[in-house]
């Protein structure tokens, strides 16, 4: 199942094309979900509404299996209980409107307490047909290259996968590794002797674009005590492009 987290920002319709296109790829059914604060004044009405508009959209989409519940209570406690497959929601929410230059308050505390795969959906969704793989060059993380491999949908995207680290360091070997796991002998795979995050994908953006970013947590997390807020220009959150963290 597909958990399809919406508010009233300007990214909940964008959460329910993404939630589409993946269903698509993935034979899923969709849960679409809002959370509503035990304090709000709002009448339910107006919340069972939202989750009847997203519903209505992604059935537009092409989405067959498609449920759909308002709860009161925390976001992340409320995914949890679900248990999606994978799990959407904006890269920002209505609470972040004031806030350009932050990711949403729920982004950090969902990826770290959700093991479901997340994917982060822009304010726009545009056509996907090539997919950025990031990994580094540790042979002890291999989810990102895997959650590719599993998905046979996804192999008819144009794929490029780097690993941030440099050959001494093991990236030479987690890149063989890579090419035979993903069975794509098109795929372009190569190195980028850089241990930042932020600039291995702005160099590769610099020569190459990508519709689809997916990376482990353990690369996207590497410093357990650094939280995930900021969405600038150039650095990995500054793309407007969806990101998937398994």
């Amino acid at each position: 199942m597909i958990l399809a987290c919406v508010d009233r920002s300007a990214y909940r319709d964008s959460v329910c094309d993404h939630a589409a296109w993946l269903a698509s790829r993935m034979d899923a059914p969709i849960e679409v979900l809002h959370a509503r604060r035990d304090d709000d004044p709002q009448p339910l009405t107006r919340d069972r509404r939202l989750v009847q508009h997203a519903q209505l959209r992604l059935r537009e989409h092409g989405a067959g299996d498609v449920h759909g519940a308002v709860r009161t209570g925390d976001l992340v406690e409320l995914a949890a209980q679900a248990a999606p497959e994978l799990m959407v929601m904006g890269k920002r929410g209505s609470g972040s409107e004031q806030r350009p230059l932050l990711l949403g308050a729920c982004v950090d505390p969902v990826i770290r307490r959700i093991a479901a795969p997340i994917c982060l959906a822009p304010k726009l969704f545009l056509p996907i047909s090539r997919m950025l793989v990031l990994a580094d060059a540790s042979m002890a993380d291999t989810r990102a290259v895997d959650f590719v491999a599993r998905r046979p949908a996804l192999s008819g995207l144009v794929a490029s996968l780097v690993v941030i680290g440099d050959a001494a360091g093991g990236g030479e070997r987690k890149r063989d590794w890579a090419r035979a796991r993903l069975g794509d002998p098109e795929a372009e795979i190569f190195t980028l002797a850089t241990g930042d995050l932020d600039q291995a994908v702005m160099r590769y953006m610099e020569t190459r674009t990508s519709d689809l970013i997916v990376v482990s947590r353990p690369v996207l997390l590497p410093d357990s005590q650094v939280r995930l807020r900021q969405l600038e220009q150039d650095s990995f959150w500054g793309w407007r492009t969806p990101v998937i963290v398994c």
